[in-house]
């Protein structure tokens, strides 16, 4: 029978993947929303984007909190402590993308105004790499899946590759001055990041994988957060245990 300690840690490791899942699918949902408002021209599902991006930002000051009270209350050792590394590497990572999704939008109100005709074909092509890229690096975080997190760092090259034929694309319709300067710039800032966040997911699964084989952590994070940002966060949680 698990001990009340055991009931309490996986508590709150169940509590922080459902935040993560949540921030996971705001992201996700930013980028689906980036593609449609490209291919429909939609400039308020663009502006709905940006405005959505302070959701991801507050989820990740929230999850941030969640890991340092994780650290403080339960004081993990070994896998938990781990678990706790990767949960801040990981929602930085989707902070990121969130960041991406909203630039995208910006590029995307930017072309509307040009009137440009672009390549939206290669776009949605990019993206229905890129999008299940992150579904499955999120998933293989919350159920520890290795092989799958694996699988999701085989498929950054076919993205890599596909990212070269875009560019390649763009110049030449650029070169026989049928798209304009100014939509080739915002074609190739959208196109650069719809391929950069699955290179932030494969950065993340290359540290996850690098965690799952080593089967230790930098000692020096802990100390880090020691003498800095955990400070606050001991005084915060103390507060609310005397008062509860």
């Amino acid at each position: 029978m698990p001990s009340h300690y055991e009931d309490s840690l996986q508590h709150d490791i169940d509590r922080i993947k459902h935040k993560v899942a949540e921030m996971a699918r705001l992201a996700e949902g930013a980028l689906e929303a980036c593609i449609k408002a490209l291919a429909t021209r939609d400039r308020q599902l663009a502006y709905a984007v940006i405005l959505r991006d302070r959701r991801i930002d507050e989820l990740e000051k929230e999850l941030d909190r969640l890991c340092l009270e994780f650290l403080i209350r339960q004081q993990p050792v070994a896998r938990s402590l781990r678990f706790a590394y990767i949960t801040i590497r990981v929602t930085l990572e989707l902070e990121r993308i969130g960041d991406y999704a909203e630039s995208i939008a910006r590029q995307i109100l930017k072309l509307a105004k040009l009137g440009a005709q672009v390549p939206v074909e290669r776009f949605q092509q990019i993206a229905s790499l890129s999008i299940p890229m992150l579904r499955d690096a999120v998933k293989a975080f919350i159920a520890g899946d290795e092989a799958l997190a694996r699988d999701v760092l085989g498929r950054e090259y076919e993205v890599d590759a596909l990212r070269n034929v875009i560019n390649n694309e763009l110049f030449k319709l650029r070169a026989e001055n049928l798209i304009p300067l100014e939509a080739l710039t915002h074609d190739l800032q959208v196109q650069q990041s719809e391929e950069a966040a699955p290179e932030a997911e494969a950065q993340r699964h290359r540290r996850l994988r690098l965690v799952y084989e080593s089967g230790v952590v930098e000692l020096e994070f802990v100390e880090c957060i020691a003498q800095g940002r955990i400070v606050g966060a001991v005084d915060g949680v103390q507060a609310r245990e005397d008062h509860g």
